[in-house]
């Protein structure tokens, strides 16, 4: 009788810790998902768009880098590399971006004051020519490993680093900045569609196009 009662306890033990196990996992998925919308939902409204303008506080910015840094180390928790990597990679990116603009802000305000700036135009803008294409270069290396994943998140990351490129021209050209806009807006798109798809697969069974799994490489 004992010994039935040992088996009982041990196969309700092993039972709730699956159960455990499968709800953490599920948990996990859901917020990548919230990632991804909060990531699709940023870039789609901050890429320079004509018609388009967006303000953002500090405290914005603080949200869009620290959410999806949370969201990378749950992910790096579950053992999904790519996806926490990228999440931390780009909540990162945010928060530079809040501070080359405060710097660009307060040091033009400063040329101003002294006269200096044509030189301060010049050298800012060699300055985010480089850091757009970093990023860019830093996205492409992304976009490789998307090559056997699913044409969802291909799209998401060639977009995207065709963006950053965009930009790095968009410093010195006009048409080539509104270019950069377009394309960005379609990638945050992307990643809101990528997003729901999971979520539609996941709890519903229904597979979008583009989420099914490739291998290009």
């Amino acid at each position: 009788m004992a010994f039935t009662g040992n088996i009982l306890f041990w196969h309700c033990q092993h039972h709730c810790k699956q159960s455990s196990m499968f709800m953490h996992t599920r948990l996990l998925d859901y917020i990548q998902h919230c990632g991804s919308l909060l990531y699709g939902t940023t870039v789609s409204l901050h890429t320079p768009m004509p018609g388009l303008v967006v303000t953002q506080s500090f405290q914005e910015y603080c949200a869009d880098c620290y959410c999806p840094c949370c969201t990378a180390l749950l992910q790096l928790i579950k053992g999904n590399t790519f996806a926490g990597t990228a999440f931390f990679s780009y909540g990162a990116f945010w928060m530079a971006f809040f501070v080359v603009k405060y710097i660009t802000a307060t040091a033009k305000a400063a040329a101003l004051a002294s006269n200096t700036l044509p030189a301060f135009v010049g050298t800012f803008a060699v300055g985010q020519t480089l850091i757009h294409c970093l990023w860019g270069v830093f996205t492409f290396g992304f976009f490789i490993p998307t090559l056997r994943k699913n044409g969802c998140l291909m799209t998401v990351f060639g977009t995207l680093f065709v963006t950053f490129f965009l930009l790095a021209g968009g410093v010195w050209s006009k048409p080539c900045s509104q270019a950069a806009g377009y394309v960005g807006f379609m990638c945050g798109c992307s990643a809101i569609y990528t997003a729901f798809a999971e979520i539609y697969h996941e709890s519903l069974g229904i597979m979008l196009p583009g989420l099914r799994p490739v291998r290009f490489i």
